[in-house]
């Protein structure tokens, strides 16, 4: 499929790899791809089919053939490459999690509002199908109002040797910001920005968090449960619980998953499947392109107002167990 605005890729990485693969599953054309080497930019380019190839971030973003950037590089290098994109007018989707910190948000999405650009982070499994029920079925209140929730994102990232970014406190590395953003942006699309929070962690020697729990609560006393590891791979599944009945997402909650609604008896009532394409990163583009072209500055699916919440959630959780970046 084509569109009326023209999608350049800053990076060229895993992320990256996988969302060029669910574009191309459904014939979105990508414009153009920049790098930091020309090499990589041209074998990405190669690769995906893409016809504009450029050796360096700048001639990428200052590309009069590209509207959007999407900005595929670690999250320590968010703020500049976002900001970057701004200043040569581009609208952004910036990966998740939009910054290391609540003050790099702020400072990327006030560049957008100035720039008059979008600005959305990449939370992509928020467009999922099963989301997009989930949601509904909360919201019509099929489970009464939500009382509780537990989730949980975990996955073996050893040896450390083979998963160097995620132990590395120079690239943001942890288990909160590039897991545990998962489970949190699921509370946080129903409950909001919390009251209250209370967080506990095993940090490695260099000071990245292993192993991290927190309890949340939220106006009228609801709580929720959050937790999530790099040292070994856990259920990923998640509860919410009403004050009619509760539903149970099956793993992995990150993505598309099935759930299965229950009465306050434990009685199943129905149960959801639903079947993507690929793993349903291409949908967050798609949303952002018709946001784009309809003019609005950001998505209502994954607000500004939301980026803002994750990241100050995620800034308390981090104070609490002593995990300090330079950015900090």
């Amino acid at each position: 499929m084509s569109s009326q605005l023209r999608w350049g890729f800053l990076g060229t990485g895993w992320i990256a790899d996988v969302l060029a693969k669910d574009l191309a599953l459904i014939g979105f054309e990508i414009a153009a791809v920049g790098s930091r080497a020309e090499l990589s930019a041209k074998a990405f380019a190669g690769k995906h089919g893409i016809e504009k190839s450029f050796g360096n971030y700048e001639e990428l973003c200052a590309s009069p053939d590209v509207d959007v950037i999407y900005v595929a590089t670690p999250h320590p290098f968010h703020v500049p490459h976002a900001l970057l994109a701004l200043q040569h007018g581009k609208h952004v989707l910036l990966e998740k999690p939009a910054a290391l910190n609540q003050r790099q948000v702020k400072e990327i999405l006030d560049a957008a509002k100035a720039a008059n650009r979008f600005v959305m982070e990449a939370m992509w499994s928020r467009f999922l199908p099963a989301q997009v029920s989930l949601r509904a079925a909360i919201g019509e209140g099929e489970i009464g109002d939500v009382v509780m929730i537990s989730a949980e994102y975990s996955e073996n990232k050893l040896p450390v040797e083979a998963h160097e970014r995620m132990w590395n406190k120079s690239l943001g590395g942890g288990a909160l910001l590039d897991l545990g953003v998962y489970p949190l942006a699921l509370i946080n699309s129903f409950l909001g920005q919390a009251e209250e929070i209370s967080a506990f962690a095993s940090l490695t020697e260099l000071g990245v968090d292993q192993r991290l729990v927190s309890i949340l609560k939220f106006n009228n006393d609801v709580l929720a449960q959050l937790s999530t590891l790099i040292t070994g791979a856990g259920a990923s599944k998640a509860s919410v619980i009403g004050t009619r009945g509760r539903i149970e997402l099956d793993y992995p909650i990150y993505g598309q998953f099935d759930y299965t609604v229950f009465d306050l008896d434990r009685n199943e009532l129905r149960r959801y499947h639903d079947s993507i394409v690929g793993t349903g990163r291409q949908l967050q583009v798609l949303a952002a392109d018709e946001a784009i072209r309809d003019g609005n500055l950001e998505h209502s699916i994954m607000p500004w107002k939301d980026s803002l919440a994750l990241a100050g959630m995620m800034d308390e959780m981090r104070s609490q167990v002593g995990v300090v970046y330079d950015q900090d």
